[in-house]
C-alpha cells in the first residue's frame, strides 16, 4: 500500500472515472524543453490533454494559473470548455484532488524508473538527490542522465561538473 496519505487517497481514486493523468518520459521532456526553453508550454500542453480527455463541451474547468492566462487558453484553443484560472487554485477541492493524483503518479513513475535502472533515484534537490544522480552517472554514464533527469536542472549540472 502507498506509504503516505496522498498515495492512499490516489489509490482509492485511481479506479474512479472523471480524471486523466499523463506524463512526459524524461527523454521526451528533455527534447521538448531543449526546443522550447521553458517548461510552461509543456505543462500547459499536458493540462490541456488531460482536460480534453475528461471534459465535455460547455464544462467549466479550473486550473492553477502557473503562467500567463493566454498560454492555457491557447493550449485549449478549439475546445468548447469554459476555462478558469486562479493562483493557488489548490484551495479548491477539485484542483487539490488533481494535485494528489498527479503527485502519486509521479511517485509511481519514479519507483518504476528506479526498478528499470536498478538504482535508487531521489526526487527534488539537495544532497541525497545529488548523490543519487552522481551514483547513476558513474554507473551508467553522463549520457544516460537524460533517461532519469531533467537535464536543465541545476542538479544535473552539478553532477556533470563533479564527474569532470
Amino acid at each position: 500500500p502507498p506509504a503516505h496519505a496522498g498515495g492512499q487517497l490516489a489509490a482509492s481514486w485511481r479506479g474512479e472515472g472523471g480524471h486523466a493523468v499523463g506524463c512526459h518520459p524524461r527523454p521526451e521532456y528533455n527534447a521538448q524543453y531543449a526546443r522550447l526553453r521553458s517548461w510552461n508550454p509543456l505543462l500547459a500542453g499536458m493540462h490541456a490533454k488531460a482536460i480534453r480527455a475528461v471534459a465535455q463541451a460547455g464544462d467549466a474547468v479550473l486550473v492553477d494559473q502557473f503562467a500567463k492566462e493566454s498560454l492555457m487558453r491557447e493550449a485549449l484553443e478549439g475546445s468548447d470548455i469554459r476555462l478558469f484560472q486562479a493562483h493557488r487554485a489548490e484551495r479548491h477541492v477539485a484542483v487539490a484532488a488533481a494535485s494528489v493524483l498527479a503527485r502519486a503518479e509521479f511517485l509511481l513513475g519514479l519507483a518504476k524508473l528506479e526498478s528499470q535502472e536498478g538504482l535508487d533515484l531521489h526526487k527534488g534537490a539537495g544532497r541525497p538527490t545529488d548523490e543519487s544522480g552522481l551514483a547513476f552517472a558513474r554507473a551508467k554514464g553522463m549520457d544516460a542522465m537524460g533517461r532519469v533527469a531533467k537535464l536543465h536542472f541545476k542538479n544535473t549540472g552539478k553532477i556533470a561538473r563533479r564527474l569532470g
